[in-house]
């Protein structure tokens, strides 16, 4: 008797130590999932993160009839601040940016390191509340440095690569227009829509 009550024991034991081992490889999982998505350098989520948080907004999106507003936002002249500063600078700058623009955004937006010295934003709101969006990112933006934006909302139709390629155009635009401003893609409401943040160009 005793002994079958020992073997018990060991078994409960031996279940309960099994149990532990499991809970702590799945907790390690989701540990490392949750640094896959997640940039190294800023702490803020990654290309990976951005490309599947924007495909699941924009299904949802779909499904509510909600508006949706992609950002680009590129550093001004970083290559520039990286030779003259070197690369820690740099690093920090990219840091400080990251977490000072993530600060300045509502609950449910989504700021990521896109690539390099550039970020994207999905803001659930229309141009103007974006625009607005985009004027206190410019000045939260550390060491008096500026930066140059892209916007496009979303049509209802077209999938996220169409949307962000309209956003990098917006991006490029307010490159080609002397930096240190945003652009808007061409959307039916907001034709060619700017804002130049030296001159203070309202959204028309």
């Amino acid at each position: 008797m005793a002994a079958s009550v020992c073997s018990i024991a060991v078994f409960l034991l031996l279940i309960v130590r099994i149990l532990g081992l499991v809970r702590t490889v799945q907790d390690q999982a989701d540990q490392l999932e949750s640094i896959a998505y997640l940039d190294g350098l800023t702490g803020i989520p990654n290309r990976r993160a951005w490309d599947a948080e924007l495909e699941r907004r924009l299904t949802v999106a779909q499904r509510h009839g909600a508006t949706l507003v992609v950002g680009l936002i590129d550093l001004d002249h970083f290559k520039h601040y990286n030779d003259l500063l070197g690369h820690p600078a740099g690093d920090e700058l990219l840091r400080n940016a990251g977490l000072a623009w993530q600060q300045q955004l509502r609950a449910g937006d989504l700021i990521a390191r896109y690539g390099g010295e550039e970020f994207g934003l999905i803001m659930h709101c229309r141009l103007k509340d974006a625009a607005i969006i985009m004027d206190r990112l410019h000045e939260a933006t550390p060491g008096g440095q500026t930066f140059s934006a892209g916007l496009a909302q979303w049509t209802g139709g077209e999938s996220a690569q169409q949307l962000t390629a309209r956003a990098d155009a917006a991006l490029y635009a307010a490159k080609r227009d002397g930096r240190n401003r945003f652009s808007v893609a061409g959307h039916p409401s907001y034709t060619d829509l700017q804002a130049d943040f030296v001159s203070g160009v309202s959204p028309r």
